[in-house]
């Protein structure tokens, strides 16, 4: 330290007495010396504990703001947000704190925590919801670092309090005097200088420390402590600049006022420091002239500790860049509300250039076509009582198109309380609307056909049940059931299936009118209604019409397939009271329809859930008895119609052999199961004792062809060819021996497929026949592509040909037909004599 040198007197100092002048001076120089111990290190100690709270109530407030606007845009589920919370804070707070976020029960939401020595000082601010206080930002920061500094400020003033004690109490009265004068002078001096909150550094043209002040002292992160005669160079050993290169020794201020003679600085420079953490100083020094050349003696070096300030501007600039960045729409207004910041989301959002907004109060702010001045009464209310308010609005874009928004709004005011800006954060709600309105249509109709689904069909039912209710109107229900739509799915693909069942769709709203529904409830099956109808014949007219827009083909990659529609109706309030009682009693008329031939529509009766109960019972005891080997197969032969006493072959037909009701004839059984599995159970029994029986006669000498009914569903099974050749080498199969009869629906979907099939079963050595020709479409050209080897006219034709002429030229035609497409003799067309059926 500078030494400072007195000369003794006692020249007008008043007497004193040994004893007592040695009392006094010990007693002065005792309080002397205790003032430069304690009051350093005290002032040191609360001025920075004062300025580290400063600091860690803005950076409460910052944080707080950031998080009221993530809260904002997820209302009332904030508090499970964790991540998101996390990363709004991260890049605004200082890693050497802690940050914590706790709602308003003092829960522990989340946090971002750093390691802090004792003792911590706890700063907190609150953050709000819809205008709610939900929570506080609780900034946690150590204080060690005041503390040590404080504890080494109280040992340097110790050190010297002790220098300035011995020298104080031996001195004479006169130079005692001269000191005390002197003394009061260096000590109002070292007061002002050590008021300063910059550290003052006293160098020689060395650069060499001479002096120093208590805040000298306590900055934090030089590499080694200001004390005498330590070159100051060395103190900033490691420092850094702005960019984070290490910061040149020929820029620093000190040696620039050294060589050049004039003040230099500011610099600020970085140093590390025990924390881990940068500490930022700014640094200005100014030369002392003395002597006749005005040479410099010294240099005055003043370091303040800017890294508050600092890290607020980098804080300002994160903020900044994170406004910029958001995709959320950000303006800031003036107390007036006209706008003077807004960030690019704000630009996309509202399609305005910010040289055009400017200035300008937001509509968002003023009232719109969807609200009324009420509401915006509300949200001035809410901000004046609560400093901010969340809600959703509408806004208009600058082409004028309106849209949804979620706005938040916040005051900000300065330390005195008042009102300076506005802040305010929108959230496009476009694309939510749209995709909860996409949700909702997805929720409520189906994916393939957009027709209404299950779910939005029984409340629209409902709905309409009600107003018949009120106006005593009849309603009805149509129940439509695609007959043999599996056989599209299973041979020509779901993808083609897909396709029908879009067509299907739109011919059923072809034919509906505005006010009537028409809703895909599951698979291929449709339910339809019609409210308001006044009259029988109109149910009537409606299912007709829906047969025959069904009845048209649908054309698919050159081809026409034919879908048939059976349909089951109901009347409300007739045939039930509710929606579940119409739709069981629509599905039972609809298997009424199935059951009586298909391609048609039933009216709902009392007798069919006694028939529904029937059926079950029937397919109950039909599997029964395939277990108990049940069924037998009658063989009915086939006889030409010149000769009746020549037998061209049989015809296998199945009976059920009922322990209680006796021989069951097929069609009080075969209807029931027809287009189930165990119609294919019975089919794979029956083909297993024809070809059994077929071998038993064989070896009796009696070579007679059986002809066996395949049903469509049977034929359609993937493994129906390898199963018909297991059987054939089972049973020692001769070709010709067997003959398998298919009806003429098997050829309209997937053509292609059915006469490839109709080949490999050739190959093996089936007989193929036309069942039933003349009751369907009964196209000779179109079944001239099918390797058929017999035409079965329908009995309903053989029946009536000795007493109908039209019938005699109906089956002239088709023997002309097949002899000329088919290439299939007269003499082959066999016929049924139905009376003349024996048991082989």
């Amino acid at each position: 330290m500078q030494q400072i040198s007195y000369r003794q007197t006692n020249r007008g100092m008043p007497k004193m007495q040994p004893g007592r002048t040695s009392r006094t001076l010990t007693g002065l120089a005792a309080a002397v010396a205790l003032a430069i111990t304690v009051l350093p290190p005290l002032g040191l100690f609360f001025i920075q504990r004062e300025g580290l709270i400063h600091s860690l109530e803005a950076d409460a407030k910052v944080q707080a703001i950031v998080v009221s606007e993530i809260v904002g845009r997820n209302p009332r589920i904030w508090n499970q947000a964790h991540e998101r919370l996390k990363e709004g804070i991260e890049p605004i707070r200082d890693n050497a704190r802690t940050t914590r976020i706790v709602d308003d029960q003092n829960r522990l939401v989340t946090a971002v925590t750093a390691e802090l020595k004792w003792p911590t000082i706890v700063r907190s601010d609150e953050f709000f919801d819809s205008g709610f206080a939900v929570g506080r930002v609780e900034v946690i920061a150590s204080a060690a670092s005041i503390l040590q500094q404080s504890i080494l400020a109280f040992a340097i003033s110790a050190t010297l309090g002790f220098l300035v004690f011995v020298p104080l109490r031996k001195m004479p009265a006169k130079a005692l005097k001269r000191a005390s004068e002197s003394l009061v002078r260096g000590e109002l001096s070292r007061s002002l200088v050590d008021g300063l909150s910059a550290g003052v550094v006293l160098t020689d043209d060395q650069l060499q420390v001479i002096a120093f002040n208590c805040s000298a002292t306590s900055i934090a992160g030089l590499t080694q402590p200001i004390a005498p005669k330590t070159n100051l160079l060395d103190c900033f050993e490691g420092a850094i600049g702005d960019d984070g290169s290490p910061f040149a020794a020929e820029h620093w201020p000190m040696r620039l006022a050294l060589d050049g003679g004039v003040s230099a600085g500011p610099a600020t420079v970085g140093l590390r420091s025990s924390a881990g953490r940068p500490v930022w100083l700014s640094v200005r020094s100014m030369p002392i002239r003395h002597g006749e050349e005005n040479e410099n003696t010294a240099i005055v070096t003043s370091i303040e500790d800017v890294t508050e300030q600092k890290d607020n501007a980098d804080r300002l600039l994160i903020t900044e860049r994170a406004v910029q960045s958001s995709h959320d729409a950000i303006m800031i207004t003036d107390a007036e509300l006209r706008i003077i910041s807004v960030n690019d989301a704000f630009c996309t959002i509202t399609g305005y250039e910010s040289d055009e907004i400017l200035g300008q109060i937001p509509r968002i702010l003023q009232r719109s076509a969807q609200h009324e001045q009420d509401f915006y009464d509300g949200i001035w209310a809410r901000l004046s009582d609560t400093g901010s308010w969340n809600g959703e609005v509408w806004d208009q874009r600058r082409n004028g198109e309106a849209y949804p928004a979620w706005l938040s709004l916040s005051e900000i005011r300065d330390p005195g309380g008042r009102l300076t800006h506005y802040v305010g954060t929108i959230f496009d709600l476009s694309e939510r609307l749209k995709a909860e309105q996409d949700a909702r249509r997805l929720a409520l109709h189906d994916s393939l056909t957009g027709l209404p689904n299950r779910t939005y069909l029984r409340e629209s039912l409902s709905q309409a049940l009600a107003a018949a209710q009120r106006h005593e109107w009849r309603v009805g229900v149509y129940f439509i059931d695609l007959d043999h739509f599996k056989l599209i799915n299973d041979t020509m693909g779901h993808q083609v299936g897909d396709q029908v069942l879009c067509e299907v769709a739109r011919r059923l709203k072809s034919v509906l009118r505005d006010e009537d529904t028409v809703g895909r409830l599951a698979g291929d099956e449709f339910v339809a209604f019609t409210p308001n109808v006044d009259s029988d014949a109109a149910f009537v007219t409606v299912a007709e019409h829906v047969l025959q827009v069904m009845n048209e083909p649908f054309a698919f990659d050159n081809d026409n397939l034919f879908v048939t529609p059976s349909i089951g109706v109901v009347v409300y309030p007739d045939d039930g009271a509710d929606i579940d009682a119409l739709l069981s009693n629509a599905d039972t008329a609809m298997y009424a329809a199935k059951a009586d031939g298909r391609a048609n529509f039933k009216f709902f009766t009392e007798e069919m859930n006694e028939s529904g109960r029937h059926q079950i019972e029937t397919t109950r005891a039909v599997k029964h008895a395939l277990e108990l080997n049940e069924f037998v197969l009658f063989y009915q032969p086939k006889v030409l119609a010149s000769n009746y006493r020549q037998i061209t072959g049989t015809e296998a037909l199945i009976r059920w052999n009922h322990p209680q009701r006796g021989l069951v004839p097929p069609g009080q059984f075969i209807p029931v199961i027809e287009g189930t599995r165990l119609i294919i159970e019975v089919g794979n029994w029956v083909l297993n004792e024809a070809l059994r029986q077929a071998r038993e006669w064989r070896q009796q000498g009696i070579p007679v062809c059986i002809s066996i009914n395949v049903s469509p569903l049977q034929f359609q099974q993937q493994d129906f060819v390898p199963g018909l050749r297991r059987l054939a080498e089972r049973h020692e199969f001769v070709a010709g021996s067997i003959r398998l009869e298919v009806t003429e629906n098997l050829m309209l979907t997937n053509p292609e497929a059915t006469i490839e099939k109709m080949s490999e079963i050739h190959e093996l050595g089936f007989l193929l026949s036309l069942d039933d020709f003349g009751t369907g479409y009964s196209n000779l050209a179109y079944l001239a592509r099918f390797p058929f080897d017999e035409l079965k006219i329908d009995r309903s034709f053989v029946c009536r040909l000795t007493h109908e002429r039209t019938v005699e030229d109906i089956i002239t035609a088709i023997f002309m037909g097949g002899q000329s497409r088919l290439a299939i003799s007269p003499l082959e067309c066999g016929w049924h004599r139905p009376h003349n059926r024996i048991r082989i």
